[in-house]
Order: C-alpha cells, then structure tokens, then sequence
C-alpha cells in the first residue's frame, strides 16, 4: 500500500465545483480524504499540478468547503486533486465526515 493510501478515504457522491486559471466546471466527486478529493473527469483535462479552487458541501451540513488543490493526477476518466493546507475547521469537518461522525 502506497503511503498516500493509508490516509482514510469514504466514497461519496455529490458535486463539486473545480476553478482554475482556464475556467470553472462542475463534476461528480467520487470520494474524500482529509488530503483531497476525487472526481469523475467531466471538464477539461488539466494537467498535473495545475493549481485549482475546490468547492463542496458536506452532507448534513450547512456548510461550504472552499479548499485550494493541487492535480495530483488523472488517468482520463479520474481526476485526482491534492489539497492544499486547508484551515484547522476545515480539516477538522472533513475528518469528522471521514470518521463517520
């Protein structure tokens, strides 16, 4: 198991909002970590290590997640994006979403 992988991910299905210095798309997020997000690649391919703006809303939440990223990869179909230092509440809602709690 790769080191990135032993990061606790939970599958999910919602959108997300993708902005980056070509535009903005919408796309399917296919599952979560406190490290980043994966999506169904509906946009523009981007390459790796475009920096990007990523929007969503956790489930039960009124809240916003509006982290910065980085393309860790893409495979065609997938997009991978690394996040970015995101803020202590952020991390701590995605953690707790991870977790189940």
């Amino acid at each position: 198991m790769s080191e990135k992988r032993k990061i606790e991910r939970t599958e999910i299905e919602w959108f997300a909002k993708i902005r980056h210095s070509g535009g903005e798309f919408t796309c399917k997020a296919l599952d979560l970590s406190v490290g980043g997000i994966r999506l169904e690649l509906r946009g523009p391919r981007l390459d790796v290590g475009l920096e990007v703006d990523v929007d969503f809303e956790l489930p039960d939440t009124d809240r916003t997640m509006a982290l910065k990223g980085q393309v860790a990869h893409h495979d065609g179909a997938t997009l991978g994006i690394e996040f970015k230092k995101p803020k202590a509440g952020v991390r701590k809602a995605i953690e707790a979403f991870v977790a189940g709690e």
